[in-house]
């Protein structure tokens, strides 16, 4: 991202990623009968230092920032 950034600057292009780690999936329907929740090694209790998995929209904030006029000068 950074080298990137620095790239692009020069024709004021922005570069920026977003990198959460572990994100709890998004589920608008209750599950069925039987369905067991997200597992993995990134899911796994003790796994994530601050805590359980972000879910979406603590992701989708600094996402929006970014791709807004709030963060026109951010880069890299």
């Amino acid at each position: 991202t950074r080298s990137a950034a620095l790239d692009w600057a020069v024709d004021r292009i922005l570069v920026n990623s977003v990198c959460p780690g572990a994100v709890a999936p998004f589920e608008p329907k209750p599950r069925l009968a039987g369905h067991s929740p997200p597992s993995g090694p990134l899911m796994n209790e003790g796994r994530i230092p601050i805590g359980p998995a972000a879910a979406p929209h603590e992701v989708a904030g600094p996402m929006l920032m970014l791709a807004s006029a709030a963060g026109g000068n951010i880069t890299g």
